[in-house]
């Protein structure tokens, strides 16, 4: 999979279904509310973070078609509540221990890569901080499209940093012909 796709899945790696689905369904409340509240959390070109948006920016071009919400996490002098969104009421509970999770797991996976290589347990996390690892939060939403044509979904690029996991909903597209089911 790593190979053919760049990435791989994981099951029964500690973080409870029931979090990950409670992270999902407050994001996807977020995300439906009226587009004035959003707004109030809009990113800033400073730090990125915040809500975005890129439905019909450009008229005749090829857009990626996505609202997005781009948080720091860790370091915790990134860390700004101001740019978290406070409705629902509990999302900033919800998308601190889910973040929390997250690191808890990316450190326990950068692990036990570092010793299936035959490295020092630390190896691989040591270059991003060891203990004091940085982290961050990107959300994608892909509404309906009137002109589904004209959009691309999410265009190519590369997550910056170490490691990326990916909290999909039901399906991952690589293509219009090839779906990946997910469990």
């Amino acid at each position: 999979a790593c190979n053919d796709w760049g990435f791989f899945q994981i099951i029964n790696h500690g973080v409870s279904p029931d979090l990950m689905n409670l992270a999902k369904e407050t994001w996807r409340q977020f995300f439906h509310l009226p587009l004035e509240i959003k707004q109030q959390y809009a990113n800033s070109l400073k730090t990125y973070e915040g809500y975005g948006s890129r439905l019909g920016i450009e008229k005749g071009a090829i857009l990626d078609w996505s609202d997005y919400y781009y948080l720091h996490y860790l370091p915790l002098s990134l860390k700004d509540y101001n740019k978290w969104p406070a409705l629902p009421p509990s999302s900033r509970e919800v998308f601190n221990e889910y973040g929390s999770e997250l690191v808890k797991l990316c450190g326990r996976l950068m692990k036990v890569l570092s010793i299936n290589l035959g490295l020092e347990e630390d190896f691989l996390q040591n270059p991003f901080g060891g203990e004091d690892i940085g982290a961050c939060l990107r959300v994608n939403v892909y509404p309906k499209c009137p002109q589904p044509e004209l959009t691309l979904g999410f265009s190519s690029h590369s997550d910056p940093g170490g490691m990326a996991f990916l909290l999909p909903d039901d399906q991952v597209f690589k293509s219009a012909k090839e779906t990946i089911g997910l469990l």
